[in-house]
């Protein structure tokens, strides 16, 4: 094999793949609202809150309260959660 096609090979195997992600989800809080998630779980709509300030990134931050009692969905300990359903195939990855 000529030097020049060793050489052309091996570049084209130490040259990385090109990647082609897209983001499937983003939970920031930069709708200014809850929208971004499927739902939320809270004993009271002041436990979870979308706020200006402060805000250690972007314009908005979540505000979470959790008072003693607070179990919106009979399970043990205090919560208040938010949450969403992604509908991914089974054996999906994604990070």
């Amino acid at each position: 094999m000529p030097k020049t096609t060793r050489t052309l090979l091996l570049l084209a195997a130490l040259v990385p793949m090109a990647s082609f992600a897209s983001v499937v989800w983003k939970g920031d809080f930069e709708t200014g609202n809850l929208s971004q998630y499927t739902g939320a779980q809270m004993v009271s709509a002041d436990r979870l809150q979308v706020v200006s300030s402060p805000a250690h990134q972007g314009s908005y931050a979540l505000k979470v309260t959790v008072h003693q009692g607070d179990d919106p969905m009979n399970a043990s300990g205090n919560r208040n959660e938010l949450f969403y359903d992604s509908h991914e195939a089974a054996g999906s990855e994604y990070f």
